[in-house]
Parts: structure tokens; C-alpha cells; sequence
């Protein structure tokens, strides 16, 4: 590869531009700092070989670091909203602190001018060198824009260069584990948002930073660009503490990863008293052949979850055995082949339903292509799944309803809760019979909600929420005498303890969903409108029995009303009440009616002169007036009550004038006091003075 024969040149151009792994930094007995690098395995001849000194310098930016940390780079994390950490393991190697960071002064280069000269390498001799007298590491001066220069060649004359002028330098360095700029992920919005720290490069830093923009790619919306601005259409964001630049909104288009393996809805619980896990799929109902049950048109397969562990690849961490229920110990989760304890409980009755949001009809034909724009805000869709709210913003364009809804069906399997994606597989489609729009969610049962509002135009202004549904199992159970024998029923329609010879021993449970007959308004029948069909073959007993209710009406002929028997009255509201002469309290509605809610009780004494007035209209028992005689209003003994009227006043107007002339005494008493303390106050005051 080289030859010590061969002219400089061509020795240098098999050596330049090729890396070197830089084993230590050192300065010699001639006073020369060098750098030492490793030539292992990169085929250099044994003997020596010649290197063209050129008019390039070298340059050197840094000196030797004293304080220094390594860490993973993302294995602390750094991202705002992320709930997993990035780590690439990669190992990073920085300075720690502000003050560490390198500085450059005036004293660490020297102005000199001497002829460079070609060198000679040997091998083992260093291949850069700086000599100790343009040097001076340890100075302390002023601080300088010029770059070390690095000479090259072989003794300490050859070192010396002519530095013919200065260049800029600049120290960037940013703390990667406490970065400056903050950039997050709007869930709400599905965007993103960049936030500066003004404490580091806001107004009053080293950087004296005021405001900042954002922009990227040619188009926001090319791949990866990720809804940032471009340069021409972004906007400047202040640095003042809390302010935020927003990027538009994007959703992954990517294509999905392992789509036939999603599942929704799986829950995940612990029973603190058991001490146990409990693991529930995301739907219910047992396994159905297609019309053996009502309402089951297609077959319908078993709700099952399996619970155990995968066995990984030591060398590239695939998957290379799957172990299901019970299949593999887990000792934390509790299942395995030596958790005998363990219970599974088989799925039952018809599968659960989804929520379902339907919209109204829109006020145009979504067939034909509409311009959708950010107009009163028409691209805006306010949508909560599962609880879990967002805002969903379409990009403005020309759709139709199908593309709309597949817009609209995209960004709303990516609307996320704090805690991750709330689950996805909800479609929405579009109906062009009715015009108008349906919104399915991806999980089934009672906890499946979803809601959704948009504009007006689209018919999603006043959308009922969605709600699922799970189809109850009612258990018939035998009926029983009083003495705890079983009842059966014989030809004749009697309850009997003896069963029948043609008793069927066997059963199998037929699931209806709960409704009723439903009728228009013209008297037709609405639902239901399939027949129901039953057919069971047993040995020696058969039963075919059909039920059609498409030939029932709610009215069988015209007719019309001839009298009507009223037996109730109107609603009312309460108006007012009264007292009657015997105590008793009524209450006035507005629709005439009036009824009694209760009675004034009333009390008679032996002496009534001896009851001891305690004022407001009051009294109170004595030994004197004897003990109370309870009874009602007009009765004998007892008077009767006076509606409306007032009742005189019981007050001693001679205790009461009395208290008046005490409080009055007592009042002119305390102004005399204060009266007094403000002379001695005063005088107090004039004494100092």
C-alpha cells in the first residue's frame, strides 16, 4: 500500500481522509504536545514511509477535560408526555457544568513566522506535534476568536507556521439531559409544541434570545415533516415564559403493524382480598351457529382470553414458542401449569354490542364533491371515546362523504388519554341512502361510550350518545312445592309432583334480546320484522313453531272516538295554603284540586291564667297552670282556630321597660367611661409634647 520510495504526494493521498483512533494525548521530552493514534489493522507498512507537509493547518478546538460524565443516551427521558424511554444504548461522553465548558484566550496562540519543511515519519514516531512555544495552554487572557493552529511534520523547527489570520469560533454545546427547547405532544390536538426555557435562552442569558421560530420541509405536510411550518409560514413565538408554538395537526399514515392481531377492550384487574389477578376479554357470548339463536344471522365464536408467557430468542428476540393459558408458570401473574388454583369461567349468551353515534341527515347531498375549509370552524370535530376527549381537525381539501368519513375514521383511532391509546378500531362510515354519517367504537359492553359533534352541515350537531350494550342470560330455575318437590305440568293444566312420560331430558338455551312490538304512526309494525323460527329435534319429539308478526297492526280498522270517560284530573301545581275553623291544613293546586296535608294540634290547661309568658307569643307549663291536655280543634274543651288572624301579644310590658331603663343606664355609664379615657388620653398626649 505504501512505498518508502515513492514521492510524498502519493504516500499522503493514501493516508489523508482516513480515521485514526486517537489512543492518548501527551506532550514529549522535546516539549511537543502529540496526539497518539492506533494504526491496528489499518495494513501500514513496517518501514518507513514519507508524508507531504502541506500549507493546511491542523486544528485543534477543545484541551483536556478534567470533569467528565458518561450516561446512556435516552435512558433518562427527557420527552415531555412520553411514557417510554429511547434509548439507542448508546454511551455519551460530556463536561459537566457551565463552568466546564472550554474557553479560548488570546495567550493560546502566538503570532510566528518560519518555514514549513517536508518530515519524515517513522514508524512509532507521533504524527502530530505542536510546539511548546506557540502554545500556551494555561493562559489567561482575554477571550480570543482564533483557532490553535496545528503544525505538521517531524522535529520542532518543522512545527513552526505562519498564522496569516484569524477565524471565528464558537462554543455550542447544549445540555442534552436538560435540554432548552421543550418539545411535546398535544393529544387534545394531535400536534405538536415546542416551548423555549427562557432561563437559558431567554432575554438576560448568554444568549439574549427574545423569540424563536419553527419551520421545516418545503410543505408541512411532506413525509416526516410531522405538521411544522415551512420557513415562509411560520409565525415567531416570544420567549416570556409558558408561551408555546403550535405545528399543525398530524396523524400517522403509515400502514398498520400486525392488523389481523388487535384486540380492544382487554381489562386487566387485581382483587386486593384474593390477592389475585383477573384478566377479562374485550367481548362476550359463546360459540353460536349462524340462526341458532335470534338475532345471530352469522356465526357467532366463543369470548376467550388466553393468559400466559412467550419464550424470546436470546440472539435477536423473536418470538420462539407461545405458551397460552395455563401453559407456562408466571409467578407473578399466577397462572401456569403449577397454579392449580387458578379459575377460568367460560363466556356465556349472546356477544356484547359496540357503541354506536349515528348523526342525522346532512343538510347537502355528501355524494357530490364539497369544499371542506376552517369556515365557523367546519373542520373541527369534538369527539370523546370511551371518555377519553379530542379534537379533530381535517385538513381543508375537496372530499365526498366516503373520504370524509375515512379522514375522520384515521384520526380518531389516534386520539390518546394519559395514559396511552384508548383502544382504536373505530370505524366510521357513510350512508349514502340516508346521507348521513355512522361512528362504530372498537370496544363492546356497558363501559363502550362514544359521543360526537360537529357542524350542522354534516348532521353531527345534536348526536346522541353512543352506548354499548350486553344481552342478558336469564336462568329459568324448577319450580318447587312447599315441600321442596319439583312441579311439572300434566295435560290437563294441573301443577302435578309426577312428571310427565314425555318429559325431554335434555335442553338447550334459546337468548332473546329484551323488546317489545313497535308500531308507526299509520299502525305498522316496525320491529320486529323478521319472523322468529324455532326447530328442535329430539328422539320421538319434534317441534316446528314459526311466530310472524308482520301481519300485526296496531289498529285493526278505521275508527273514531265517540265519548270519552274521564277518571282523573289535569296536572297542577301547588298555588297556596289554607287552615280551616278545626286546624286542619290544606293545600291549593292549580288544577282545583285540594288536599289535606296534616292538623294543627291544640293544647288545654286546668289554669290557663297560671301559664308563665316568656314573649313571642309564647308560654310555658307551671305548677300552677297544671300539665297539658293534647287535642284537636274544635273538640270538647278545645276551642277552635282562627285562619288569618294574629294572635295578641303575651309580652310584660312592665319587665320590658324595665330591661329599656337598665340598658339605658348602662349605655350612658360606658359613653361617661369612654368619655373619661379620651380627656386622660389627651392630656397624656399634651404632657409629651
Amino acid at each position: 500500500m505504501f512505498d518508502a520510495s515513492a514521492t510524498d504526494t502519493t504516500n499522503s493521498n493514501f493516508f489523508n481522509g482516513r480515521e485514526f483512533t486517537v489512543i492518548r494525548a501527551a506532550q514529549d521530552s522535546g516539549n511537543k504536545y502529540f496526539v497518539e493514534c492506533s494504526t491496528s489493522g489499518m495494513n501500514f507498512p513496517d518501514a518507513d514511509f514519507n508524508i507531504a507537509a502541506t500549507n493546511n493547518d491542523g486544528k485543534i478546538y477543545s484541551e483536556l477535560s478534567t470533569s467528565v460524565e458518561a450516561f446512556f443516551q435516552g435512558a433518562n427521558n427527557v420527552f415531555k408526555g412520553a411514557d417510554v424511554n429511547f434509548s439507542n444504548k448508546k454511551v455519551v461522553l460530556r463536561e459537566i457544568g457551565t463552568a466546564n465548558k472550554h474557553s479560548y484566550t488570546n495567550k493560546m496562540v502566538d503570532d510566528s513566522t518560519v518555514a514549513r519543511a517536508h518530515g519524515s515519519v517513522s514508524v512509532g514516531d507521533p504524527i502530530f506535534g505542536i510546539h511548546s512555544a506557540e502554545f500556551d495552554i494555561n493562559g489567561s487572557a482575554a477571550a480570543v476568536n482564533t483557532s490553535q493552529v496545528l503544525g505538521l511534520g517531524s522535529d520542532a523547527a518543522s512545527l513552526d507556521s505562519t498564522i496569516t489570520g484569524a477565524s471565528n469560533m464558537a462554543t455550542n454545546w447544549v445540555d442534552v439531559q436538560d435540554p432548552p427547547i421543550e418539545v411535546s405532544y398535544d393529544v387534545l390536538n394531535q400536534r405538536l409544541q415546542f416551548e423555549i426555557d427562557r432561563n437559558i435562552l431567554g432575554t438576560g442569558t448568554n444568549s439574549n434570545f427574545n423569540s424563536f421560530k419553527i419551520f421545516g420541509a418545503s410543505t408541512a405536510t411532506s413525509t416526516n415533516n410531522l405538521g411544522i411550518p415551512t420557513s415562509d409560514d411560520t409565525t415567531e413565538t416570544l420567549i416570556r415564559g409558558g408561551e408555546k408554538f403550535s405545528a399543525a395537526t398530524f396523524v400517522a399514515d403509515g400502514a398498520e403493524i400486525q392488523l389481523n392481531d388487535k384486540r380492544f377492550g382487554i381489562k386487566v384487574g387485581y382483587n386486593s382480598e384474593l390477592k389475585a389477578f383477573e384478566f377479562s376479554s374485550g367481548t362476550t357470548g359463546e360459540t353460536i351457529a349462524a340462526n341458532g339463536a335470534i338475532g345471530v344471522t352469522t356465526a357467532q365464536t366463543a369470548s376467550d382470553i388466553a393468559v400466559g408467557r412467550y419464550l424470546l430468542s436470546t440472539t435477536d428476540g423473536s418470538i420462539t414458542d407461545a405458551t397460552d393459558f395455563f401453559g407456562g408458570d408466571n409467578g407473578l401473574l399466577g397462572v401456569g401449569i403449577t397454579k392449580t388454583n387458578a379459575i377460568k369461567t367460560e363466556a356465556k349468551g349472546l356477544a356484547a354490542l359496540p357503541a354506536v353515534a349515528v348523526g342525522a341527515s346532512a343538510t347537502e347531498d355528501l355524494t357530490q364533491v364539497f369544499r371542506l375549509s376552517n369556515q365557523n370552524n367546519e373542520n373541527i370535530f369534538n369527539v370523546s371515546v370511551n371518555g377519553v376527549p379530542g379534537i379533530i381537525e381535517i385538513p381543508q381539501g375537496f372530499y365526498v362523504g366516503t373520504t370524509l368519513a375515512e379522514a375522520l375514521q384515521e384520526r380518531m383511532n389516534q386520539i390518546e388519554g394519559t395514559t396511552g391509546i384508548v383502544g382504536g378500531g373505530i370505524t366510521v362510515s357513510y350512508n349514502s341512502d340516508t346521507n348521513n354519517f355512522t361512528f362504530t367504537n372498537g370496544t363492546t359492553g356497558r363501559d363502550s361510550t362514544i359521543k360526537v359533534r360537529g357542524a350542522s352541515k354534516f348532521g353531527l350537531d345534536n348526536v346522541d350518545l353512543g352506548v354499548g350494550t350486553v344481552p342478558q342470560i336469564f336462568n329459568l330455575t324448577q319450580a318447587t312445592n312447599s315441600e321442596g318437590l319439583a312441579l311439572f305440568v300434566d295435560a290437563n293444566g294441573n301443577k302435578v309432583t309426577t312428571p310427565p312420560a314425555n318429559v325431554v331430558d335434555g335442553y338447550f338455551p334459546l337468548f332473546i334480546d329484551e323488546g317489545e312490538l313497535t308500531f308507526d304512526k299509520s299502525g305498522r309494525i316496525v320491529s320486529p320484522k323478521q319472523g322468529v323460527h324455532y326447530e328442535k329435534q329430539e328422539a320421538g319429539f319434534s317441534i316446528d313453531l314459526d311466530i310472524d308478526f308482520t301481519k300485526s297492526t296496531q289498529l285493526a280498522q278505521p275508527f273514531s272516538v265517540n265519548t270519552v270517560n274521564q277518571d282523573g284530573f289535569t296536572s297542577g301545581r301547588l298555588d297556596g295554603l289554607e287552615i280551616d275553623s278545626s286546624g286542619t291544613v290544606r293545600a291549593n293546586y292549580t288544577n282545583g284540586q285540594n288536599n289535606p296535608l296534616g292538623k294543627i294540634v291544640l293544647a288545654n290547661f286546668n289554669n290557663q291564667n297560671g301559664l308563665k309568658q316568656i314573649g313571642n307569643s309564647t308560654y310555658v307549663e307551671t305548677a300552677v297552670s297544671g300539665t297539658a291536655t293534647v287535642g284537636e280543634a274544635g273538640a270538647e274543651g278545645f276551642g277552635t282556630v282562627l285562619s288569618g288572624s294574629l294572635e295578641r301579644s303575651n309580652v310584660d310590658i312592665t319587665e320590658e321597660l324595665v330591661n329599656l331603663i337598665t340598658a339605658q343606664r348602662n349605655f350612658q355609664a360606658n359613653a361617661k367611661s369612654i368619655e373619661t379615657t379620651a380627656a386622660t388620653t389627651q392630656a397624656i398626649v399634651n404632657i409629651r409634647m
